[in-house]
């Protein structure tokens, strides 16, 4: 009896003892908190940047007076390089931006083919060559993390050097006349900025810009004044430094 007894006390002991540890097993235990996730990139803030690129203008030529018979075309094609700043403010995906550039047109002017004005054997032909771009636009952006996709709209300005010759129909000049006049217009573009590092950020942007038209006097015989209707479109690749950042 006593052997019989002392079973059955240890058989309860190892029942007590295991239902405690399972117990244990089932009390709350430390909260270990989730691995944090990354920090999305932060476009607020002021930048500075270089930029380079090239510029297509198409020029629609015609005369008040109608000297010229038929309007003359000039398309001419330069490069520029100069510099651009602005500011950004960010509301979680959304990001609004002010913006201006500068830059220093250069390249060989485009003369146009002659075109037959009202005097008999005299022909007329021109060319425009721009010195330098401005533009001052508002921006609208969608941040992806290190990626910034916008559309961007405002102002434009351009000054340009035109060229006007009078020749006869053997190819001999007559008289020729530059005039140096600053264009003013409007742009709409696109781009795409990417950062680099919390401060680096390169660019590529895409402008149209319409300088409406714009009248040239000229003081010969043949071609007293023109008229100049002005289209460009604008590649930009940039690389600005943005102060402040993650």
């Amino acid at each position: 009896m006593k052997l019989v007894l002392n079973g059955i006390a240890g058989l309860t002991a190892a029942l007590l003892a295991g239902a405690s540890a399972h117990a244990a097993d089932l009390s709350p235990r430390p909260y270990k908190s989730a691995i944090a996730a990354p920090a999305v990139y932060n476009w607020s803030g002021f930048y500075l940047g270089g930029q380079l690129g090239g510029v297509y203008s198409h020029n629609d030529v015609s005369t008040p007076g109608g000297e010229l018979l038929s309007p003359i075309s000039v398309h001419d094609g330069s490069f520029f390089a100069g510099g651009y700043f602005g500011y950004n403010w960010q509301a979680s995906r959304l990001v609004l931006g002010v913006e201006g550039d500068v830059s220093g047109a250069f390249g060989n002017a485009t003369l146009s083919g002659r075109q037959q004005t009202i005097a008999p054997g005299v022909f007329a032909k021109t060319s425009a060559d721009p010195k330098w771009l401005a533009t001052a636009t508002a921006r609208v952006g969608y941040a992806a993390d290190n990626w910034l996709f916008y559309v961007k709209g405002g102002g434009a300005w351009e000054k340009v050097n035109y060229e006007a010759i009078v020749e006869t129909g053997g190819g001999a000049q007559i008289a020729s006349q530059s005039q140096n006049t600053t264009r003013s217009g409007w742009l709409v573009g696109a781009g795409i900025d990417y950062g680099w590092t919390p401060n680096w950020v390169s660019r590529l942007e895409y402008n149209y810009v319409d300088f409406g038209t714009s009248r040239v006097d000229y003081t010969f015989v043949g071609l007293n004044a023109a008229d100049y209707k002005t289209k460009a479109l604008i590649v930009k690749l940039g690389l600005a430094y943005k102060f402040g950042g993650l």
